[in-house]
């Protein structure tokens, strides 16, 4: 994990100590995201299948957070980094 933001939105940390629902999941991560990093959510599905969630991970290759919307502009100057 690079960086130190307090920022930083982890996958997983709110969420581990909560029960499934076991409801279908799908994840569309961006690669090279500096705020939600692909292999912590990686993991976190991980985590849910392990428990009985159906989860479907999908890893879009190149991309920075924030991929999926029009016009945004990432990684800012700061070079990704809040």
């Amino acid at each position: 994990m690079r960086g130190s933001s307090w920022a930083r939105a982890l996958c997983n940390t709110f969420y581990l100590k909560m029960p499934t629902t076991k409801a279908p999941i799908v994840f569309l991560l961006a690669e090279k995201d500096d705020l939600t990093p692909a292999s912590e959510c990686v993991a976190y599905a991980t985590y849910l299948r392990e428990r009985g969630a159906e989860t479907k991970t999908i890893v879009y290759p190149g991309v920075y957070h924030g991929f999926d919307i029009s016009g945004l502009r990432w990684p800012p100057a700061t070079g990704g980094r809040l």
